[in-house]
């Protein structure tokens, strides 16, 4: 998947896999991969930009901060910050109910697993975001008319 933006940098090169099974991956899987320690996003999916709103390549070189509304971010930055410094694989925010930030500033709930993985000797992290929208829709109560 190549950058259509050139404004944007680059992301991380896939070469594990050929382009077609990577493509295909990257179409169907929320998915980004982000530094661990700074919290720069290095490769997002197309499906997580369209996720939140974003246009393909907009999403490299932003802070995984920028997806978190407002009176949630400090305390992600914090908690992003401790997580650092004992990565490992688990579902995010246990108990919690995560929220993410929409381009155009709406909030929507999300469930997010992160995956510690060091990419050419960078400290990075797989994350995989997906809503909670449709399923919370449909365990609402029936409206009463």
């Amino acid at each position: 998947m190549t950058n259509i933006n050139p404004d944007m940098p680059p992301q991380i090169p896939m070469p594990l896999f050929p382009g077609d099974i990577r493509d295909a991956i990257a179409s169907i899987v929320p998915a980004g991969i982000a530094d661990l320690d700074t919290g720069e996003i290095l490769f997002a999916s197309w499906t997580l930009e369209e996720l939140f709103g974003y246009i393909e390549g907009e999403l490299a070189g932003k802070n995984v901060d920028d997806l978190v509304p407002l009176p949630q971010r400090l305390s992600h930055t914090n908690h992003r910050a401790a997580y650092a410094s004992r990565p490992k694989r688990r579902a995010m925010g246990a108990g919690m109910n995560l929220q993410g930030l929409h381009h155009d500033g709406h909030s929507f709930p999300v469930e997010v697993g992160i995956y510690p993985k060091v990419i050419k000797q960078r400290r990075c992290v797989i994350f995989v975001v997906l809503t909670m929208s449709e399923r919370l829709a449909h365990n609402r109560p029936p409206a009463v008319e």
